[in-house]
């Protein structure tokens, strides 16, 4: 990527969107944020409005951001054993290590996708491919053309979308805007989370308008040749944000959107000693469902540590 490019991104929730336009410079390490809305999944119009609008007169490249009911990400290690042990790896291994694990893996991770998308293999269509790791004879290495060897492991994940969704995705852009990347956002984050945090093993909670998205992060390895549960989607459960403002509203005689308005003013501590303290009492009440909701997901999962998504928490 060069310096001063233009990206749109579209985040896919529940049953709206998000679109942010972000100009960045990383010869300066520099990212502005130049605008973010919402708009509902109303039409076809919505995305084209969106697309014509960015960044008028030049060119820009959009990221999907896309949640688990419209993307499934796998990841893999893959063992390979390289037939001329002699010498160091050339850039025609590598090519050839790197093809072969992507076809490896590639049939089990459209039958995955087709089951968490509810898609037949046909309308799956593999959208990314990312490579995070080498070793050779078991070790890690940063540039595998530097070295010898025999055994060849490779790390990838792969990202499925259905084919439809992207025919229209890319149907609606204009001649100015290019495809960069396709992410299942929760898989994402918990990758970025498994980075920051050295822990083995966490659940990473996404809150939604109408239900809760779970996401697991595991880094044994029962099965070094394919290990699904590195990263990936759990499970979910029917609890949202909406569900916690309606019920705050009935305890408030309030509508969700003046309960919302008010959860907000709490944690900003605008609200009077004894208000505060009569709200804080009903809050921490109806987290009880969510709390019980990760308790009963990390119980399933075996894990001990669990991420609620930060946004949720300071939106309150």
């Amino acid at each position: 990527m060069g310096a001063g490019e233009n990206f749109l991104i579209l985040n896919f929730l529940d049953d709206y969107f998000e679109a942010a336009l972000l100009r960045t410079d990383f010869s300066k390490k520099n990212l502005v944020l130049i605008s973010l809305e919402k708009e509902n999944y109303e039409s076809r119009d919505k995305f084209k409005k969106i697309f014509r609008r960015a960044f008028p007169m030049r060119s820009y490249k959009v990221i999907l951001a896309l949640d688990s009911k419209r993307a499934f990400t796998g990841h893999w290690n893959v063992s390979l054993v390289r037939d001329n042990r002699e010498g160091k790896v050339t850039q025609a291994d590598l090519e050839n290590f790197v093809s072969r694990a992507i076809w490896k893996v590639f049939d089990n991770g459209r039958k995955m996708s087709g089951s968490q998308l509810g898609l037949n293999d046909a309308d799956s269509l593999l959208v990314d491919t990312r490579i995070y790791d080498f070793k050779i004879d078991g070790r890690r290495v940063i540039d595998p053309l530097k070295h010898d060897g025999g055994k060849f492991d490779v790390s990838l994940s792969q990202t499925f979308t259905s084919r439809l969704f992207m025919e229209q995705m890319r149907s609606m852009l204009p001649k100015r805007a290019k495809l960069a990347f396709i992410v299942e956002s929760g898989v994402a984050a918990s990758r970025l989370l498994s980075h920051m945090d050295n822990k083995k093993n966490f659940i990473f909670a996404k809150v939604m308008k109408d239900e809760t998205d779970i996401f697991i992060s595991k880094k044994e390895r029962k099965n070094p040749e394919e290990d699904r549960s590195f990263v990936s989607f759990l499970d979910y459960f029917e609890w949202g944000a909406n569900d916690f403002y309606r019920d705050l509203g009935k305890e408030i005689a309030a509508e969700p959107e003046i309960a919302e308005a008010i959860a907000e003013t709490f944690f900003t501590k605008e609200l009077s000693l004894a208000l505060e303290r009569r709200l804080e009492n009903i809050l921490s009440e109806k987290m009880m469902t969510l709390n019980r909701g990760l308790a009963n997901a990390a119980t399933v999962a075996k894990c001990d540590l669990v991420y609620p998504e930060r946004e949720f928490f300071i939106k309150l």
